[in-house]
């Protein structure tokens, strides 16, 4: 994702991305994570971080292979390297659609997915090692 620095701001670590939400750029040109889970994923930190690494039994790993630094247990401690921001969103949005079984259109139009596209985003998911916890595994489909 490509992050620009705000000249609006009177912080030199405020940086924004296209939409207009700020972003608290860390001397190791990282980002903090709660400010993607507050900004793209319309939750608090504590709770965003609990799909970065699949330990909290009911969730997935959506950040293996992404550049993500700290502990999610200490979600104040979370980074995520900014071209790593619209992967990881990719992957949550995937998990939200397989799981919920819908899409929700930038009209704001909920729209159900049929089984070929919950097998499509299964094995996504799958591929991107975001089952491989204990109690992560795929539930099948019924429509």
């Amino acid at each position: 994702m490509k992050l620009e620095r705000d000249s609006d701001s009177p912080f030199e670590d405020c940086f924004v991305d296209g939409q207009g939400f700020a972003y608290a750029m860390r001397p190791n040109g990282f980002v903090d994570f709660g400010d993607v889970a507050r900004n793209l994923m319309m939750m608090q930190s504590q709770y965003g971080s609990r799909y970065v690494d699949g330990a909290i039994e009911g969730y997935p790993k959506l950040g293996e292979g992404l550049r993500i630094q700290g502990d999610p247990r200490n979600y104040h401690s979370l980074e995520i390297h900014p071209e790593d921001i619209e992967d990881f969103m990719l992957r949550h949005s995937a998990y939200q659609a397989y799981t919920h079984r819908y899409i929700t259109d930038p009209s704001g139009k909920i729209h159900e997915i049929d089984a070929a596209v919950a097998e499509t985003l299964r094995a996504y998911l799958e591929s991107i090692g975001a089952f491989d916890t204990p109690w992560s595994k795929p539930r099948k489909f019924e429509p």
